[in-house]
């Protein structure tokens, strides 16, 4: 809904304008979310008792954060199918992951402690 008092109160809890448009963003790609998985909700055609298409699964797939801000806009079956897709692996492989992992996240860390250093504004 597009009041114009409304609009001024969620303008009021940002400095900028960019703030406000990321919100109203933000906002709208969560509206495409509650629409797949209603949509999916109203195609079913196993009986109301699935589990899949509970409150629980509504707010996990709506606030899932990998795919929170900016994408990619995954479909309810997608989401259900990765979330149920299992994963087999050895130690080993989840150490090396892991090791891979925090080397990326430190890499990443130092970058933009170097950044911040040298392009201070």
């Amino acid at each position: 809904l597009r009041l114009q008092d409304v609009e001024e109160v969620k303008r009021g809890w940002y400095q900028t304008e960019n703030e406000y448009y990321l919100l109203q963003f933000t906002l709208t790609v969560r509206c495409l979310y509650y629409t797949s998985f209603s949509l999916e909700f109203c195609w079913q055609e196993v009986p109301c008792g699935s589990s899949f298409y509970s409150f629980p699964w509504l707010v996990a797939y709506v606030f899932y954060y990998p795919v929170f801000h900016n994408g990619p806009i995954l479909s309810f079956p997608e989401f259900i199918a990765k979330m149920q897709q299992q994963e087999y692996c050895s130690l080993k492989s989840n150490l090396s992951a892991f090791a891979v992992g925090l080397g990326r996240l430190l890499c990443y860390w130092w970058l933009a402690e170097l950044m911040v250093h040298l392009m201070y504004m």
